[in-house]
């Protein structure tokens, strides 16, 4: 065999460890494992084989997080009650039956809101609902409620009428006001409020809106069924709702404000 000529020794001396190197590097990333739209790490043995020792992290961004599609946070009871407020605290206080954990959302485009009034109908002065877009500049729908005869659990569904359909993947506010005598202020006595977004019918929703209504429409019509009663419970009690199974549904009277 013959020997190198000590005229190239330094050139391959030179060239053969860059080789190797290059080398190297090739075959650490051949083990990193890469997955379309994902982020991939170098970890430490692979970085022994680049020829060092590291404990960062080399990562590559991963595609950006689709929009929020919850719903913030409301009031199902009256937050604060204003000091010259007329309403007598009651043991269960004006409440709105929904989830309110973040995901408050429908199918429909003309949605059902529940709430229970404590009052009777000579303690209140008035009652009002309010749907309105996301930055509440825009009222959607305005009504005025009266109860026909004795307290317990309403419901208020938005007419069917195009201009007040919820529109897919929108955000809307509503507010339920109740005053139980007229006063000079705009501010009314007891306050409940929350959010609600339309999402398209392939959807699952989970405790939803639609759930809380088909239910409740259900137990209502059919007050005798144990079923639907012992169902009814549950529901209210997932929801965190105590002593309100045994309320009546009870008939209001909708008087439609115009926007």
């Amino acid at each position: 065999m013959k020997k190198i000529s000590t005229i190239y020794r330094p050139f391959i001396c030179q060239i053969v460890p860059k080789m190797l190197s290059f080398c190297t590097i090739m075959a650490a990333f051949a083990l990193i494992k890469l997955e379309p739209g994902k982020a991939f790490t170098i970890t430490n043995s692979q970085s022994l084989l680049l020829g060092r020792q590291s404990t960062n992290q080399v990562m590559v961004k991963k595609p950006p997080k689709p929009p929020d599609s919850g719903t913030p946070g409301g009031h199902r009871t009256p937050a604060i009650t204003r000091p010259e407020a007329s309403c007598p605290e009651m043991e269960k206080p004006l409440t709105a039956l929904f989830a309110n954990n973040g995901n408050d959302l429908t199918i429909s485009q003309y949605p059902t809101f529940w709430f229970y009034i404590p009052y009777a109908p000579e303690k209140i002065s008035s009652m009002e609902f309010l749907l309105l877009d996301a930055r509440e500049r825009k009222t959607i729908y305005h009504t005025q409620v009266k109860l026909t005869n004795q307290p317990g659990i309403i419901k208020i569904t938005i007419p069917s009428e195009s201009k007040y359909a919820l529109e897919v993947d929108q955000l809307y506010r509503w507010r339920f006001h109740l005053d139980c005598k007229p006063d000079t202020t705009d501010d009314p006595d007891l306050v409940v409020n929350g959010w609600v977004r339309r999402v398209p019918s392939s959807s699952e929703v989970e405790m939803g809106y639609d759930e809380i209504a088909n239910l409740a429409e259900l137990h209502f019509a059919n007050p005798e069924n144990q079923d639907l009663s012992k169902d009814w419970a549950n529901l209210l009690e997932s929801l965190g709702f105590t002593g309100l199974e045994q309320e009546q549904f009870v008939e209001s009277e909708l008087i439609t404000l115009q926007n």
